[in-house]
């Protein structure tokens, strides 16, 4: 993050104990100490009768082509506890918070020069780019899935969110 300029103003994670000490591993690596601050709509998806299964178990009940359409469009297998709906509101929701001023007088949304870091799981974050309004434009760029610790990165410019970068898998020394 120090090498890329991505060193983090502020650091969210979902309310799971591996993601708020990923964070803090996150900020050691990059000689940087701040609070992380948990929000439970980060926190994972409830894969329902899945949860916790072997790939060709989870394969055998759905089907290879709902698995294929959950890893290539976020579509939910049938079974799954999980809301789309509400997980893409709290992303535009959570995106439109980090970038109104504290101008509570004009309530002016404005580009903000903050970096902020959030840690949470893969189901969760295919669904972050839906902030930029045009979530088509970004599947014909890049792949939903994020491997594991792998970063994507969204930029606020001229009032608008952008998926500059997604799934870059970190180079450790």
């Amino acid at each position: 993050m120090r090498e890329n300029d991505l060193l983090p103003n502020v650091v969210y994670s979902s309310t799971l104990q591996r993601t708020r000490k990923m964070a803090e591993l996150a900020l050691k690596e990059a000689g940087t100490s701040l609070p992380v601050y948990a929000l439970d709509i980060f926190d994972e998806i409830d894969y329902g009768p899945d949860e916790n299964r072997p790939e060709d178990e989870v394969v055998g009940r759905v089907g290879k082509e709902a698995l294929k359409a959950w890893n290539e469009k976020a579509i939910v297998p049938e079974g799954w506890l999980v809301d789309p709906d509400e997980i893409i509101n709290n992303w535009q929701r959570f995106a439109h918070q980090i970038t109104k001023t504290n101008d509570t007088l004009t309530d002016q949304v404005m580009d903000i020069e903050e970096t902020t870091l959030v840690v949470t799981s893969n189901g969760i974050a295919r669904f972050a780019p839906y902030i930029t309004g045009d979530y088509e434009e970004f599947l014909q760029k890049f792949s939903i899935k994020l491997k594991t610790g792998a970063l994507g990165i969204l930029r606020f410019s001229n009032s608008k969110w952008i998926v500059e970068d997604w799934n870059i898998v970190p180079v450790l020394d």
